[in-house]
């Protein structure tokens, strides 16, 4: 699978495939730094990285204890925008792993 800057996966999937969990854990936060690296060499800026996990939302704190720099956004948004928003990021993961396994025939 192809990671750009617009990469639709939050961070957790990419936490997933080399940790097996999908938020920050005193297990994996090693490799967090570096993955915020790589996507900041591949977005090509020195902007700060926005970056979205909704499945670190209760671990906040401890993110905050590691990375005390950090800031947080917590938002609220319409269920229905929020259903449709998953619905296009699940056909487009679906579309990558399509593309992604036809690569090796």
């Amino acid at each position: 699978m192809k990671v750009t800057a617009e990469f639709v996966e939050e961070y957790g999937f990419l936490l997933n495939k080399k940790t097996v969990q999908m938020f920050i854990t005193r297990k994996n936060v090693a490799l967090f730094p570096e993955m915020c690296k790589k996507i900041q060499f591949i977005a090509g800026n020195d902007k700060p990285i926005l970056l979205k996990n909704p499945y670190d939302f209760p671990n906040f704190l401890y993110i905050k204890q590691v990375f005390p720099n950090a800031r947080f956004v917590f938002i609220h948004r319409n269920p229905l925008k929020t259903i449709s928003s998953t619905l296009n990021a699940i056909k487009m993961i679906l579309k990558n792993n399509k593309k992604s396994a036809g690569e090796g025939i």
